[in-house]
């Protein structure tokens, strides 16, 4: 026994690591000097007792045990606990026994104990990230010094759609959009190079092929030496965000053009009236053979288009309203189709490749309108080369569309095909946007497709566009659809009619005044005109049996058409008013006929549009 012990004294005297020395009733008879510092003890006498003065106490109990456990069997064990230091400081360490039975009652055991605290710290902390990485919302992914992929988090496999199985050992460049040229990752990696933390926002594809925006952040880890040994990129999907952004943004172009738009069609709607209402008077009164009879047809036709042009912008920017009624959609695209065979180079093939008897609440102008600014895109990304343009009708049934932004019903879908040089994808997301165009200047002015949209997005449809560069593009359209009405009547064109009822005819614009008694007079109305407001009240004050109708201008100074109908309904209830306007945001269509008066119309007026409705209001007010 005592070579035993002096053999095992000398092990304590020379082993590196820090040693103990325990025997019967786990008291400690001697240790080392690197037991000293490991419990930060002057002398042995300090560690000398019980194992209790600087084990705490789970460590203790654990160790009490498995010493009792295996104390027969003389076998080595080894377990991890943690000490107190004579300061009072907990530290982790490793502890390894080696058993010695020196009689029936005495067992001598060796204890090293070696200092993990630090190791076991480190292990803590890395456990502690990745279960933080593991619940993050934003996706994280770790490439090696090659960039491929050695981590990806759950929130990386939920946003993305792929597993961590399908991208592991992959470049993270699987999931490039092509929304980005060479150059933009050039620059990326020659940040990265240099040690530096790379930011920007990012278009990348989820597994599905739909677009991910995504703002990134991949920062180079270094070891000691300065080397780059991984990258870690964080990801926050923004998709929803830029959508929502790109929305207000268009929504706030939408309204800035539409408050332009309003402030400038009331004037030129009425100048706009005088071109067509005295064109139209001459029109009357000139030889239909004569080159004056041509020439004021030419200012009356562009007077209409120019008409036509500014109902589009008020449309688009959602600042007038139309009558919607039953159509049939096919004898529309069927008309589009026959005026634009007659004007396109016989280089391009247009058809009507299937059919439909959908019927759409809608309006068949702004239908006509719908199709011909597509098909007129479809003709010039033709140009004067060989080309077809097909037009697709499909009748979609409950639950069968793929398209999530619409509401569950039947729609009738309309695909327009051309094999034009198609759009780039940096043009793609734009071409919705007012104003935008990549035609010359003499071919278009940007609007054509916007108001297609909106005139689409009114109908409660959507449109979407598919389009490949030098293959071509397909426009889609969806329009919900109705039951046929069997009562439907053909559209006529209203008859001139004629009156001899007296009418007090109200505005502001002395032309336009002017231009409305003349028409009305040769109609055969009696007219009494009036440029003030105030002295139209006067006189109807003074007289309000003199006339069978007021006609007015909505927006004039000192007293607004609206206010000086219902001054004179004051006097007359029953008094037939038609209130005019180029365009007004004090009043509307609803308002107007809420308040009693008869009839609102919008300027510029024909003679026919306006016979028709005053006969309208005169016959129904008897």
């Amino acid at each position: 026994m005592a070579s035993g012990v002096h053999n095992i004294r000398d092990y304590l005297a020379n082993n590196p690591e820090y040693v103990q020395l325990l025997v019967q009733k786990v008291k400690i008879v001697d240790v080392n000097q690197a037991a000293l510092e490991l419990h930060g003890a002057e002398n042995k006498d300090d560690l000398l007792d019980n194992l209790d003065k600087f084990f705490t106490e789970k460590s203790l109990e654990t160790f009490v045990e498995e010493l009792i456990t295996i104390a027969n069997g003389g076998t080595e064990l080894k377990i991890d606990g943690e000490i107190k230091t004579i300061a009072g400081k907990r530290k982790i360490i490793s502890l390894s026994f080696l058993f010695d039975r020196i009689s029936e009652d005495q067992l001598l055991v060796l204890l090293a104990t070696m200092d993990i605290t630090e190791r076991i710290e480190k292990e803590r902390e890395h456990k502690r990230l990745a279960t933080a990485l593991e619940q993050v919302a934003d996706s994280v992914l770790i490439t090696d010094q090659n960039a491929l992929i050695t981590y990806v988090n759950p929130a990386f496999e939920k946003i993305t759609g792929y597993t961590s199985e399908e991208v592991m050992g992959k470049n993270p460049g699987m999931m490039k959009s092509g929304m980005h040229d060479s150059s933009f990752y050039t620059s990326m990696w020659e940040t990265l190079a240099k040690g530096i933390v790379w930011h920007g926002e990012v278009y990348n594809k989820h597994k599905n092929g739909s677009l991910l925006y995504e703002e990134v952040s991949i920062a180079p880890i270094k070891d000691k030496n300065g080397t780059i040994f991984n990258y870690v990129s964080v990801r926050r999907d923004v998709t929803e965000t830029r959508e929502a952004q790109k929305h207000l943004q268009q929504t706030q172009k939408m309204e800035s053009i539409g408050n332009l738009a309003g402030g400038i069609a009331h004037d030129f709607n009425n100048i706009l009236s005088s071109i067509l209402g005295f064109s139209e008077m001459i029109l009357e009164s000139v030889d239909k053979k004569s080159t004056v009879h041509s020439d004021v047809q030419e200012i009356y036709n562009a007077g209409i288009r120019a008409k036509e042009l500014v109902s589009q912008i008020l449309l688009f920017a959602r600042k007038t309203d139309e009558e919607l009624k039953p159509i049939k959609v096919e004898p529309v695209v069927t008309e589009v189709l026959s005026f634009l065979k007659s004007t396109i180079p016989t280089t391009i093939t247009l058809s009507k490749v299937s059919s439909s008897n959908a019927t759409i609440k809608g309006n068949a102008t702004q239908l006509h309108q719908v199709l011909m600014n597509i098909c007129t895109n479809a003709v010039h990304a033709i140009d004067n080369t060989m080309g077809t343009i097909d037009v697709r009708l499909e009748d979609i049934a409950n639950g069968q569309t793929e398209n999530t932004l619409l509401r569950p019903g039947k729609y009738i879908k309309i695909s327009i095909t051309d094999s034009g040089k198609g759009i780039s994808r940096d043009n793609l997301e734009s071409i919705f946007e007012p104003y935008f165009t990549t035609k010359g200047m003499t071919k278009g002015t940007g609007l054509g497709l916007s108001v297609a949209q909106g005139i689409v997005k009114a109908y409660g449809g959507h449109i979407l566009v598919e389009s490949d560069v030098g293959i071509g593009t397909t426009f889609i359209i969806y329009i919900p659809t109705i039951a046929p009405n069997n009562d439907e009547t053909p559209h006529n064109v209203p008859k001139i009619t004629r009156g001899d009822e007296r009418i007090l005819l109200v505005d502001d614009e002395i032309e336009l005044a002017e231009i409305g008694e003349r028409m009305l007079s040769s109609l055969g109305y009696q007219v009494t005109t009036k440029n003030n407001s105030i002295e139209a009240l006067e006189l109807f004050t003074t007289s309000p049996s003199d006339f069978d109708l007021i006609i007015s201008d909505m927006t004039m100074p000192n007293m607004t058409g609206d206010d000086l109908a219902m001054e004179c309904m004051k006097i007359r209830p029953n008094l037939p008013v038609i209130l005019c306007t180029g365009f007004s945001n004090k009043l509307s269509q609803e308002e107007a006929l809420a308040m009693g008066i008869k009839a609102f119309i919008f300027k510029p007026m024909v003679k026919g549009d306006l016979a028709s409705t005053i006969r309208k209001v005169l016959d129904t007010n008897r």
